[in-house]
């Protein structure tokens, strides 16, 4: 694959912190069809302003395509891109077809889970 190439993300699993996105993702790893990204959160197309080391600037191909290694769905499991506002864009420009799966909790339950 050529290191500016964008690798083909067939879903992306989101949500908030504490909202059972771990546990998700754990469950349908062991899919034989879905390839669940390694790490779970890459990352690279949420910046959330610089917080993942960059700011809006485009997300760096290369070493994303590295956390797909396996056959079948692939799968980013970057909860973070839900709140970040160029993901979407980002996510229709380069995998319009892409799937969603988005896990939510009630706010009061996931607050004290945060912080328990």
């Amino acid at each position: 694959m050529h290191e500016d190439s964008v690798p083909n993300v067939g879903a992306f699993l989101l949500g908030a912190p504490k909202s059972g996105t771990t546990w998700l993702a754990s469950a349908l790893e062991q899919h034989p069809e879905i390839c669940v990204s390694d790490p779970k959160e890459p990352n690279e197309v949420a910046t959330h302003k610089g917080t993942f080391g960059r700011n809006a600037g485009e997300p760096n191909w290369g070493r994303y395509a590295t956390c797909f290694d396996g056959a079948g769905l692939r799968l980013d499991c970057s909860v973070h891109a839900l709140a970040c506002p160029v993901a979407p864009t980002r996510i229709a420009e380069h995998w319009p077809e892409a799937r969603f799966v988005v896990c939510l909790r009630d706010p009061r339950s996931r607050t004290i889970s945060h912080w328990a």
